[in-house]
């Protein structure tokens, strides 16, 4: 291979997800790997960065995955016994903490 400007891009279906992974790369000195992941998929970064750090010695890469639900999928499950963990852990924290501190589920539902 002569140039390091190319362009990939693969996709699929798995489950209720579509998802696509495009890769564009550009001439550079260095290496220089770009990410952008949705939100959930960060776990995956040190791995794709891995990998793409074994294929190419050089150059600007910018990577990309899309992940969409399709149509039709979007029913709410309830996971009982991780709500009754989260209000565990509200009652604990509301007891340790000092007042007027406020805890609560709806924070809690937020975090990652």
């Amino acid at each position: 291979m002569k140039s390091m400007t190319g362009f990939a891009r693969t996709d699929g279906v798995t489950g209720p997800f579509t998802w696509a992974w495009e890769a564009r790369s550009v001439n550079g000195r260095g290496l220089d790997i770009r990410l952008r992941l949705p939100p959930g998929f960060e776990s995956m970064e040190p791995r794709v960065r891995e990998m793409a750090a074994s294929t190419v010695t050089r150059g600007n890469v910018a990577i990309h995955l899309t992940v969409k639900r399709s149509e039709g999928g979007g029913e709410i499950r309830l996971n009982k016994q991780a709500v009754a963990v989260i209000a565990e852990a509200v009652g604990a924290m509301r007891k340790a903490l000092p007042q007027p501190a406020q805890v609560n589920i709806d924070g809690l539902l937020a975090l990652r």
